[in-house]
């Protein structure tokens, strides 16, 4: 994605939601699409990838990731299993070690295990900040159900900030297809910008 596709918003905020994680070595890291489980868990590190490419696009000075330790993935990989808040928190900050930017502020949601608490939780933390304009970003396949529950959430939660959706991966590239419906998303492009460690 070049410097010029950058979304023109400024937002408050961005969001990522987090898609599990897998053991790597010694540590672990974000799914790939060569990833999945029973519940067709896919796209983490893509999502990352987005993020990278919007950071160095300067469109949030904020980035909250989002998703802590679900009872299923302490079952596959142990009681003492990371949250995938900080797994992603943690790939995102390697991967803009390099870049001439000034680092963003870093916020970890790690009470969530599901995509309306991911939802309620940032609804609390978006509170805490006044935040007025955030954007939630998930792969293109997720984003139909991510706004559904937005405003689910929005309706027991009620704040008064305005949210776009982001599709991490553009189109025709999740293995789902395109998002029906889903007018207000905005597609980063990964993988035709500039990233940190250029």
């Amino acid at each position: 994605m070049s410097r010029d596709a950058a979304p023109r918003a400024t937002w408050d905020a961005l969001i990522i939601l987090g898609s599990n994680i897998k053991r790597d070595g010694d540590g672990y890291r974000p799914v790939t699409y060569d990833d999945y489980d029973t519940f067709g868990m896919l796209a983490g590190e893509i999502r990352i990838i987005a993020a990278v490419i919007l950071y160095e696009q300067n469109v949030a000075s904020t980035f909250v990731f989002s998703t802590g330790t679900s009872e299923k993935t302490k079952e596959i990989l142990g009681p003492n299993v990371p949250s995938e808040a900080t797994v992603y928190s943690q790939d995102f900050l390697s991967r803009i070690r390099s870049s001439d930017r000034p680092p963003p502020a870093v916020i970890l949601e790690d009470r969530s295990v599901n995509t309306y608490s991911n939802l309620t939780e940032c609804i609390a933390i978006i509170r805490r900040n006044r935040w007025k304009h955030v954007a939630i970003m998930s792969a293109r396949y997720h984003l139909a159900r991510v706004q559904v529950l937005w405003e689910l959430a929005r309706e027991k939660h009620p704040v008064a900030t305005t949210a776009v959706f982001v599709a991490a991966d553009p189109a025709g590239c999740s293995p789902c297809g395109p998002v029906a419906g889903a007018s207000r998303e905005r597609t980063p492009r990964p993988g035709h910008g500039r990233l940190a460690g250029r």
